[in-house]
């Protein structure tokens, strides 16, 4: 049986996934099951998973209907039968001690999850970022896993599922799976209910999982259709989080509410994504509808301090209660950052801070 099954959802990835499952064919720990499920790839994909297959016993091929990474990665659950589970993006690159690291850790430890930092690679900006852990922890114990959660959130480590590494025996006795209807927040949500039940939590202080970041900006992503069902349901899965560990300080509130706020100052900027289906007047009635006319979310945001440039055009527009000033200004905003990048990735070391 193999140690680690490493599950790889696929999807028209043609150009990058040859370099991605070598990377984990390079792994310092041989004894690995990859699972490549292809989503149903219109591209060469699945093909070059297969001849991959061919070359490397280790490596099993899945084909399904395309049904989105969550359902892909739960084919891959489904079908591992390693020790441990690690999820890496198959656009992605992990460095050759990436899984041997946490595998060692979370031995010596008995610890259901293992958990490393991350490089971003921003590519187009040629700049990277790394978030990790400020120091090794050998363990932490149940009833400091909350607010061990709590600190990754800080560090903004505690949305990545594929900087973990799972005890299978955690996902398949508690039927922990992603959640396919949503497209956005499945990974926070699979997080919180992996580390409400796990007895034991260990972390590095490396970042050997490179996260390839190819757009500028998520503000250039596509649209998000359910984009407030999927945020309010982070909010009630944190809830559930905060309350099944006792965490009950006014810091964890204050998250939850600044999470409120952030909710609609995105459900602006989604209505301007790639592929959104709306025009002007579609964009004014919806954000009229769902912003213009709450009056505890205008109460939120006259309290609170813009971070950067994006709060600051919401909360002035909303303060001058115009919607038609708001869906103008991000209009404006997306047709330059999507019509003239060279410009915008010039300037980007100035702009940072701001947006």
């Amino acid at each position: 049986m193999a140690l680690i099954s490493v599950i790889v959802p696929i999807f028209n990835v043609e150009k990058y996934l040859k370099q991605c499952i070598n990377s984990i064919q390079n792994q310092s720990i041989p004894d690995l099951e990859i699972i490549l499920i292809n989503d149903g790839s219109e591209d060469s994909s699945g093909n070059i998973a297969n001849d991959l297959a061919k070359s490397d016993n280790r490596i099993k091929v899945i084909h399904k209907e395309n049904a989105g990474p969550s359902s892909a990665r739960n084919a891959g659950i489904e079908n591992a039968v390693g020790d441990f589970i690690s999820f890496i993006d198959s656009d992605d690159w992990i460095e050759s001690n990436f899984l041997e690291e946490m595998y060692l850790q979370a031995v010596q430890n008995h610890a259901d999850i293992a958990i490393t930092g991350i490089t971003v690679d921003y590519i187009k900006e040629k700049r990277k970022e790394i978030i990790a852990y400020p120091k090794k922890m050998n363990c932490i114990v149940k009833d400091q896993i909350g607010l061990f959660f709590w600190e990754l959130h800080k560090r903004k480590l505690s949305n990545y599922p594929v900087t973990r590494l799972f005890k299978r025996e955690l996902l398949i006795e508690n039927k922990i799976k992603f959640d396919t209807n949503l497209s956005v927040g499945e990974d926070l949500l699979f997080n919180l209910e992996a580390f409400k039940h796990a007895e034991f939590v260990c972390v590095n202080n490396l970042a050997p999982y490179h996260y390839m970041k190819r757009e500028i900006s998520t503000l250039t992503s596509n649209y998000n259709p359910n984009f407030i069902q999927a945020n309010h349901l982070q909010i009630k899965a944190y809830k559930d989080f905060f309350s099944y560990y006792k965490m009950n300080d006014v810091k964890y509130i204050d998250l939850l509410e600044t999470f409120s706020y952030k909710i609609y100052l995105g459900f602006a900027t989604n209505l301007f994504k790639k592929n959104n289906p709306f025009n002007f007047n579609d964009r004014i009635k919806m954000v009229n509808n769902e912003i213009f006319k709450s009056e505890n979310l205008r109460r939120k945001v006259l309290y609170r301090k813009p971070e950067n440039l994006n709060q600051k055009i919401f909360k002035y527009a909303l303060l001058f209660r115009s919607p038609y000033l708001m869906v103008f200004i991000y209009q404006l905003l997306f047709f330059l950052r999507n019509n003239f990048e060279f410009l915008y990735l010039k300037f980007r070391p100035l702009l940072r801070k701001y947006i």
